[in-house]
């Protein structure tokens, strides 16, 4: 009785270089990978970079990414006196002002990071006060007067080698309930920046200080 043929193997050898692939050598259409010289080591591919764990990339991030303009009602200076209410994202960092469905403003904000997070829930707008005492807000320069840092809170934010605190009286602020967060005008960044606080562009700050009443609900949430 004769042998049965040998029976071919998927894994066969590969080819040599150059040598065209056989029927039964998979073709692949991936360029050839080059060999390390003599004596190296193959490279190591190094990782993208992690915003997330790298602090200061994600501060140039946040800092190079464009800000949303706002956008406002053609009537929104007339009609704010009779919004129906607030609601802020702390989502998308955006915050609208609204008579029922209608949004008269929509404009962005920087809100608290997770050190000092935004408090979620709903108030309402309580008071437009002056300058709280309670809130330390401002920019850091060195001796010489020189601006280092804008926008700062010295409760969350290290104060640099060298520096000192300009405290800066916020424009239009706005008090929401008797415990909840500050609103009011300064840098506002379209990110989480704050200590807690909402902040809006002084122009936006300033208009809604002026033109909303007091008492009007407010709905912080994702």
């Amino acid at each position: 009785m004769s042998n049965p043929p040998p029976v071919k193997t998927p894994f066969s050898a590969p080819a040599p270089a150059g040598a065209t692939p056989t029927a039964d050598q998979p073709v692949s259409d991936a360029p050839p990978r080059a060999r390390p010289p003599a004596g190296e080591s193959p490279a190591v591919e190094s990782p993208t970079a992690d915003p997330a764990a790298d602090p200061k990339l994600a501060t140039l991030i946040r800092l190079l990414r464009p800000i949303p303009e706002a956008k406002l009602h053609p009537a929104a200076e007339t009609r704010l006196p009779d919004a129906t209410g607030i609601a802020i994202s702390l989502t998308d960092h955006r915050l609208r002002v609204m008579h029922h469905e209608e949004v008269l403003v929509e404009a962005p904000v920087s809100t608290g990071r997770s050190v000092s997070p935004t408090p979620e829930g709903q108030f309402t707008l309580a008071a437009k006060p002056s300058v709280p005492s309670a809130l330390r807000y401002g920019h850091y320069r060195n001796k010489s007067g020189a601006l280092l840092v804008r926008g700062v809170f010295p409760k969350i934010d290290p104060l640099p080698p060298e520096a000192v605190f300009d405290q800066v009286a916020p424009k239009g602020l706005l008090q929401l309930s008797e415990e909840g967060p500050f609103v009011f005008g300064g840098e506002a960044t379209g990110a989480a920046t704050t200590d807690g606080s909402v902040i809006l562009s002084d122009k936006i700050a300033l208009l809604l200080h002026e033109k909303l009443p007091l008492g009007l609900p407010v709905v912080i949430a994702r």
